[in-house]
């Protein structure tokens, strides 16, 4: 049986020494709890459906799903107050959390708003070269200007990365992809193999518009849940893709790392945009850049031993 606490910081922190967590375990559950007591600004989390074997070692019962009764995540010019956003920790190995509510419905018009004029067709990058390719992606981007609004929305991103990021991390711009019917983006990575200092260590996927059929973002080396729970986030129908397909839920966002804990390239985080088969979507992008990155000894023949 399960129960819910209001638990103090601190209390966590002490848990988690005392219960010798596994590393990754450990960052998993830190990234998600740290994330979420700077997205609330306290120093209380709301802590729900935790395993009973944790319970009986401090009391608690700990589990996925991290939450905040009320959670502000700051004025902006457009929203003065938010409603409660959860933290819900999909996979440990590769990092993937689903976050509710990321945006609220005033920044959504805000995004929309200041992309109208700005899209142009998607292009595929290697490096600093970028080409056209409709074979591989078909959408348009929009790079949104700076804002109180988008630098808003670009904290909370980084907050939600926890002291992993460091002081070099920061976001870059924003960018809105529109994908009409028979848009796509085909299976990527969005760490980039030419790149020697510095990269993508961090992505977010937010949900801006979702009155479409298809669309949902999948990762084919993520294993498909068993709780059914889980289906009212993720496709537990979709026998057309192996792994798992997130829905484009509005106000939504999905939460990744994008490199092992040792700065080498995780192979599970390949993902891709479905295609569109009624509606229109649109997503917002925020990568979280490392300019301090570099690649571990070893990682370009390790690339060319998986064929990348």
């Amino acid at each position: 049986m399960s129960k819910s606490a209001c638990v103090p910081m601190h209390l966590v922190r002490r848990l988690l020494s005392e219960l010798r967590l596994a590393p990754t375990i450990a960052v998993g559950i830190l990234a998600a709890i740290i994330g979420m007591v700077s997205i609330s600004s306290g120093n209380w989390v709301l802590i729900r459906h935790f395993p009973s074997g944790w319970a009986r070692a401090a009391g608690l019962d700990l589990g996925v799903l991290f939450s905040c009764p009320t959670t502000s995540i700051g004025p902006s010019s457009t929203s003065q107050h938010r409603a409660s956003a959860d933290i819900q920790v999909f996979s440990l190995d590769p990092l993937v959390l689903y976050i509710h509510n990321f945006v609220s419905q005033d920044e959504i018009s805000h995004l929309l708003n200041a992309s109208v004029g700005k899209f142009e067709p998607s292009r595929v990058w290697w490096g600093a070269d970028g080409e056209i390719d409709p074979q591989s992606r078909i959408s348009d981007t929009a790079i949104l200007d700076s804002d109180d609004v988008t630098e808003q929305i670009k904290q909370r991103a980084l907050r939600i990365q926890g002291w992993k990021g460091g002081k070099s991390t920061y976001s870059q711009p924003l960018r809105a992809q529109r994908y009409g019917v028979g848009g796509f983006y085909t299976f990527h990575y969005d760490w980039d193999k030419a790149v020697k200092r510095g990269n993508r260590v961090a992505t977010l996927m937010v949900y801006l518009v979702g009155n479409c059929s298809g669309g949902g973002t999948n990762f084919p080396e993520l294993q498909r849940p068993d709780d059914a729970r889980w289906c009212e986030v993720v496709d537990c129908d979709d026998g057309d893709y192996e792994g798992v397909t997130f829905k484009p839920t509005v106000g939504a966002a999905v939460y990744w790392e994008n490199m092992h804990p040792n700065g080498s390239f995780h192979m599970g985080v390949e993902h891709a945009a479905l295609p569109v088969k009624s509606g229109e979507k649109v997503g917002l992008n925020i990568w979280l850049w490392d300019p301090e990155w570099t690649p571990p000894p070893g990682e370009a023949e390790r690339l060319i031993g998986a064929g990348l």
